[in-house]
């Protein structure tokens, strides 16, 4: 498995990745949507194509950066979401391709993040988990993350997020 960091992606890695890593969420937006289901495979692509534009806005701030697991067969299994704070980094989103859950992926990106960060210099990491995301919990537990907070906060909006842990990672 590889990781690489992406400060930029074209349209269609987003799309690639969208697809693959982010399909359960895209589903779940579509059914919501859907007026008949005869119009779920244009809705399941609206609900693809909005991920997209909210992944170029992502992209269009300097200091975010995403990164992506890949396979060795070449397909992205789990991908992460990351923005550069004033003294830490916060890790919007942790998403693993649905077919791969359980599977020892994210903590194998999220071990490999810290790795890479640890090259940059003092790592401080912090997210916002949903206290009832249990497999995210254990994830971020085994990866060496620890609750710092109930409740925790939303770094990109400065909102406190009701139901979810503050976690945080320190290094250095």
């Amino acid at each position: 498995m590889e990781l690489r960091e992406y400060e930029s992606m074209t349209s269609a890695e987003m799309h690639e990745i969208v697809h693959a890593v982010y399909l359960e969420a895209c589903l779940e937006n579509a059914a919501l949507s859907c007026p008949a289901p005869s119009a779920l495979p244009a809705e399941i692509q609206r609900a693809e194509d909005e991920f997209v534009r909210y992944l170029e806005g992502f992209f269009a701030k300097s200091e975010n950066r995403c990164y992506v697991l890949w396979g060795a067969e070449g397909a992205p299994l789990c991908a992460a979401r990351l923005t550069k704070l004033d003294g830490f980094y916060y890790l919007e989103a942790l998403e693993t391709a649905p077919v791969r859950r359980g599977c020892g992926c994210a903590t194998e990106l999220l071990n490999a993040l810290a790795a890479l960060l640890r090259t940059r210099g003092e790592v401080e990491v912090r997210s916002c988990v949903r206290t009832t995301n249990a497999a995210s919990l254990a994830v971020h537990r085994k990866c060496g993350f620890r609750i710092a907070a109930d409740p925790g906060t939303d770094y990109l909006t400065g909102e406190i997020s009701a139901g979810c842990y503050g976690m945080v990672y320190k290094e250095g």
